[in-house]
Parts: structure tokens; C-alpha cells; sequence
């Protein structure tokens, strides 16, 4: 059983790598620079026997430490990012899926792998650094949940005129539906932290949006389409908020509805589906 699901937990490494994903692909480089770095160092004695990686370096710097300090730096990024995927993992289980946590790391691999292999983990804590100088969207879509939020925002996001340069926001999980749609942000999926402040980690930088309006002329649009914004007791607020802070005016609401019959059938089926994701991953 543990060689199954180790197994497994590797080819999602690899299958998440090759589709994008920056943590996976970062553990692979670790695995293969320190392999050559130390298939390559350890039988040598000085740098110097490897004229052209020392020719290359700055002459005060062997080409053995350059690789050292970049191999380093690489493993602090990956022990970072992991750091940050278990804490969200445990979130994720606990307040997102409503589960309990699996009980040893072996009935935990399942799961964590595909927390890991569609989370980004390095990209939300680049954001958050970089969050007051980013914008905030001008156009929000509340809502409701199963009422055509995503067809909605894919009509935004691909069909207005090519004079109009559209940001899609930042969404903390590769998923199909959820990607260039929705950011979560004021529904606690971010560990639950709702700061109005940092609202904007999910939207362009504002020199994104200044070298569109200004060097290509183009109208730039931010948007995001949270369905669940619109029942929410406290996003309103935040998002009043989080306007009112930057000194901005209110974005453009747009709230989608259905009739109610229909909208509670197809979310009852979008829920046992998203159980049966549960259960898959083994969550219990």
C-alpha cells in the first residue's frame, strides 16, 4: 500500500509539473541539480578543472559555489512552498471539504497529493507581497452559485472587443472551472484570512494595467466571479472595504439568478459531486 501511494504521489509530482504547476516543477529541478551537483563536484577537486563553467562565472566565484547558493536557494523555495501547501492542506480538509484530517501520513497521501498538485502556494505568497501594488477589479459577479457566474466570465474574459485588454483574477486552485474565474478570497479559502487590504494579491499589477491604457492603448478590465459572494453575510462589507481603503470607487456588481427549482437541482448534483471528489481523495 505504501509503494502504491508513494507511487502515485510521484506521478502527480510529474503530471502537475508538466501541466504548469510552479511548486512541482521547482522540486523536480531540486532533485536534478543536486543530483548533477553532486555527481559532478564530489569528484573533483578545485572548480578549476571545469574551465567553462569557470569561465563563465564571475572570476572571483567558482562555478562549484554559484551552483551551491542556487541549489540552496531552490531548497528554501521548496520547503516554503511545502510548508505553506501542509497548512492549506489542513484548511482545505477541515473548512472547505468538511472532513476530518487522515489520521497518518500514508492515509494522507492521497489527498495531499492533489492538494499539492493543484495548489500554488509560491505564486499566493509572491501576490501577497506584491498585493499594494496590484489593482482591484472593476467588474465583480456575485453570484449565485449554479446560475452561469462561469459562463458569464468566460464571456468576459474572451469575447469583448480587441480594444478592451481583460486581467482574469488569480485563483489559489488549477482547476478548470475555477481558473481566470474566481478568487475565493472573501470566503476564507486563503486560511481565512479576508483582509479587505489584501484583496487586490488576486488582480493584475498596476504597471500591467498602465502599460496597456498607455503603450497599446487599450481599456484595461479586471474582474472576478465569485459566486458565492452574493449570500455571503460579510463580503459585502469587505468589499466596500477594500474600495474605500484604496480611495476607489465601487466596481460594477453583477448578480446572476435562475429559477430557484433549477438552480437547488443542479446544485444538489454539483455538491454530491464535489463529495464524490472528497471521497476519491480517500477524505472521510
Amino acid at each position: 500500500e505504501y509503494y502504491h501511494e508513494a507511487k502515485t504521489f510521484c506521478e502527480l509530482i510529474c503530471t502537475s509539473a508538466s501541466a504548469g504547476q510552479t511548486l512541482p516543477q521547482l522540486i523536480l529541478v531540486v532533485l536534478v541539480h543536486g543530483v548533477l551537483h553532486f555527481a559532478i563536484f564530489s569528484t573533483l577537486d578545485t572548480p578549476s578543472e571545469l574551465p567553462l563553467l569557470s569561465a563563465i562565472s564571475y572570476p572571483c566565484i567558482s562555478a562549484r559555489l554559484i551552483s551551491k547558493v542556487v541549489l540552496i536557494f531552490n531548497i528554501l523555495l521548496v520547503a516554503v512552498g511545502l510548508a505553506f501547501v501542509i497548512v492549506l492542506y489542513r484548511h482545505s480538509v477541515q473548512t472547505i471539504f468538511n472532513r476530518s484530517l487522515p489520521q497518518s501520513i500514508i492515509s494522507s497521501l492521497p489527498s495531499f497529493s492533489v492538494h499539492l498538485a493543484i495548489l500554488r502556494p509560491l505564486e499566493t505568497i509572491f501576490r501577497y507581497f506584491t498585493s499594494p501594488i496590484r489593482t482591484l477589479p472593476d467588474v465583480i459577479v456575485l453570484g449565485e452559485v449554479r446560475c452561469g457566474t462561469t459562463t458569464l466570465c468566460h464571456h468576459i474574459s474572451s469575447s469583448l472587443p480587441e480594444s478592451v485588454e481583460v486581467g482574469t483574477p488569480f485563483c489559489l486552485w488549477r482547476h478548470p472551472e475555477l481558473d481566470h474565474k474566481e478568487t475565493f478570497y472573501f470566503v476564507g479559502h486563503y486560511l481565512g484570512y479576508v483582509h479587505p487590504r489584501f484583496y487586490s494579491l488576486c488582480f493584475p499589477l498596476l504597471i500591467t494595467k498602465w502599460y496597456h491604457e498607455t503603450f497599446r492603448r487599450k481599456l484595461h478590465v479586471s474582474f472576478d466571479g465569485c459566486a458565492q459572494y452574493l449570500t455571503s453575510p460579510t463580503a459585502p462589507y469587505l468589499i466596500a472595504r477594500a474600495y474605500k481603503e484604496r480611495g476607489l470607487p465601487p466596481p460594477i456588481l453583477v448578480a446572476c439568478v435562475r429559477d430557484p427549482v433549477d438552480q437547488a437541482v443542479s446544485w444538489w448534483r454539483y455538491e454530491n459531486n464535489a463529495m464524490k471528489w472528497g471521497e476519491s481523495m480517500k477524505l472521510t
